[in-house]
């Protein structure tokens, strides 16, 4: 049986063992409808765009990341799904984006239909 501890900076979200295994740590969370209760999981690693393994960590739902979005997700005039620059990318550079507003609200109006 593997010994967990919990990951610094993590404590009370996620735990390791000696040989790289990681899960999540049940946990209740309070809400605006009230509670949720959160099972522990293991975590499985992902492969990053360079092949590398990677497992990500997060707290209240943000992770943390080196990389820094640099383009939106949005809708054209037409509600065509687009991205859009937020600065100048270099050739062969990585795109990182998020959602913007007129995306979410198509999103929405989209579910209420």
């Amino acid at each position: 049986m593997s010994v967990f501890k919990e990951i610094p900076g993590y404590e009370g979200y996620y735990e390791i063992d000696r040989n790289g295994n990681v899960r999540s740590i049940k946990r209740v969370i309070k809400t605006k409808k009230g509670t949720l209760s959160i099972n522990s999981r293991s975590i499985t690693p992902r492969s990053n765009n360079y092949g590398y393994l990677e497992i990500r960590l997060s707290k209240a739902g943000f992770t943390k990341t080196k990389f820094k979005k640099n383009a939106t997700i949005s809708l054209d005039e037409n509600d065509v799904v687009c991205i859009v620059s937020d600065r100048a990318i270099k050739m062969g550079e990585e795109i990182f984006c998020s959602y913007g507003k007129s995306y979410w609200k198509n999103f929405k109006n989209k579910l209420s239909k």
